[in-house]
């Protein structure tokens, strides 16, 4: 069967992101990985693009501010999670208030980390839907409603 999400994970250190794999795994999502800007960029330019990036703070050639906006220009929405070794509340401002998901730390428990997951992709694909029927959805009345 076809996973209906993608991700796109943009770490150097692979140890970190092993328990993120896993939870996408468990979520049956196909995920991606990139190590520089080029390949974000690359990845995101894709008709569709991943449903999903999550990304460490600085990784080379970049950081999570490009990534952020790399992701608005791509063709459909797409979720950023920024993903730090330290909890930084400046950090989470500063991510939310520029339009990432969440901000969420490598020690995350499991369940919690499927959750937060689950949530950004399904934001995601509900932000493409409601672009697919466009901005006025009209709702149609039964027929046998209708008087003559």
């Amino acid at each position: 069967m076809k996973s209906e999400f993608s991700a796109l994970l943009v770490h150097t250190n692979t140890e970190s992101f092993e328990s993120l794999e896993a939870a996408l795994e468990e979520l049956s999502v196909v995920s991606a990985h990139a190590r520089s800007l080029q390949h974000v960029e690359s990845c995101l330019c894709r008709i569709p693009p991943p449903h999903l990036v999550v990304t460490e703070p600085v990784f080379p050639e970049g950081n999570w501010w490009d990534v952020l906006d790399l992701a608005a220009k791509a063709s459909e929405k797409v979720s950023v999670i920024v993903v730090s070794a330290v909890a930084d509340i400046g950090l989470y401002v500063d991510v939310i208030n520029h339009g990432g998901f969440d901000v969420i730390g490598h020690s995350l428990a499991k369940h919690d980390l499927v959750h937060v997951l689950q949530g950004a992709l399904d934001d995601a694909e509900r932000s493409r839907e409601a672009r697919k029927r466009g901005p006025y959805v009209f709702q149609q009345e039964p027929s046998s409603q209708l008087t003559s």
